[in-house]
């Protein structure tokens, strides 16, 4: 009996460090799949994100922007009835989708996608105040101030589009 039992321990001995090492593999090859799976899909967030922030186009120089209201004030100087139709702004489509998993983009990329989106927010919410009725009745110079405020508001919006699409670049994460 005590002859079978050392080479039947040290099976078991073995037979345990084998499934030790398994387990570790496994570990380890999981990990992997699992740190790939999460690049992957940070690169896919940011490739999105700069496609949504190029498609926005708010590029406005100073002197476009100054042009801009500077007719506007012409246009109601000669009628201080005139209202500008402001269009629309398109709504984020990318943003909405990945907000609640923001936190696995890189650090240095996370402040200027919410920046830009916060900025992207405020110009919808004045959109829509100079499509109201209530600004259509405003008095000529409260109309330019606020209209003032909006050529702004997208001139900001171009600023931190250039901005983010910066930080993602530095990123190394999209090429």
């Amino acid at each position: 009996m005590e002859a079978w039992i050392g080479p039947a321990l040290l099976a078991a001995v073995i037979a345990g460090l084998v499934n030790v090492a398994g387990w570790y593999v496994t570990y380890a090859r999981e990990r992997r799949l699992e740190s790939e799976r999460r690049r992957e899909k940070v690169r896919d967030y940011l490739t999105a994100l700069r496609a949504e922030i190029r498609a926005h186009n708010f590029r406005w120089t100073k002197a476009e922007a100054d042009e801009d209201l500077a007719a506007m004030k012409r246009k109601l100087q000669a009628d201080p009835r005139f209202t500008a139709f402001v269009p629309k702004e398109a709504e984020s489509i990318i943003f909405p989708t990945i907000a609640k998993e923001l936190h696995i983009l890189p650090g240095d990329v996370i402040d200027p996608v919410v920046r830009y989106q916060r900025q992207l927010a405020s110009l919808a919410f004045i959109v829509e105040d100079l499509r109201s009725t209530g600004y259509a009745e405003l008095a000529a110079d409260r109309k330019l101030a606020m209209y003032a405020d909006y050529i702004h508001l997208r001139v900001e919006a171009g600023r931190l589009a250039e901005s983010t699409l910066d930080a993602i670049k530095a990123s190394r994460v999209v090429e």
